[in-house]
C-alpha cells in the first residue's frame, strides 16, 4: 500500500493524522502554495490499507496507490465490479500477496492445513 498526499489540496487540518491507527502520517513544518501545513507519511511500512485517513480527508488530498501489477491483472481478467468496491478489492489482493511473500515456506505450510483438514 502507498498513501500519496496531494500537497496542492492538503489544508493541513491534521484530521488524517488523528484517525489513523497506525502512525503513518503527522503534520510537517513544509508549507503547500497556499500556505497551510501539510501532513506527509512518515512510516508507510505500518499502513494496512484502512482508509480511515482517506475517509477523513474533506478536500480529497489522500489517495491509496497499489500495485500496479494487480490492476493490470483486474483489467486483463475482467475481474466483475462495479467500481463501488474495487479499490478495496485491489488493496485487499496487494495487502494479501505482500503477506503471503513474507512466507518462504508457504507450499509446506499450505500442505500441511490441507492434510490436517482431511480434504485433498
Amino acid at each position: 500500500m502507498k498513501v500519496h498526499i496531494d500537497t496542492r489540496v492538503c489544508k493541513g487540518c491534521g484530521l488524517c493524522v488523528h484517525f489513523c491507527p497506525r502512525g503513518v502520517l503527522k503534520l510537517s513544518d513544509e508549507r503547500n502554495q497556499k500556505g497551510y501545513t501539510i501532513a506527509k507519511v512518515v512510516d508507510i511500512e505500518q499502513c494496512t490499507g484502512c482508509k480511515l485517513c482517506i475517509g477523513s480527508c474533506g478536500p480529497s488530498a489522500l489517495t491509496m496507490v497499489a500495485g500496479k501489477a494487480v490492476l493490470d491483472a483486474w483489467v486483463k481478467h475482467d475481474v466483475a465490479q462495479c467500481g463501488y468496491c474495487q479499490a478495496g478489492q485491489i488493496m485487499s489482493a496487494v495487502a494479501l500477496l505482500d503477506a503471503v511473500a513474507r512466507i518462504p515456506d508457504l507450499p509446506e505450510v499450505l500442505a500441511r492445513a490441507v492434510a490436517a483438514d482431511g480434504r485433498q
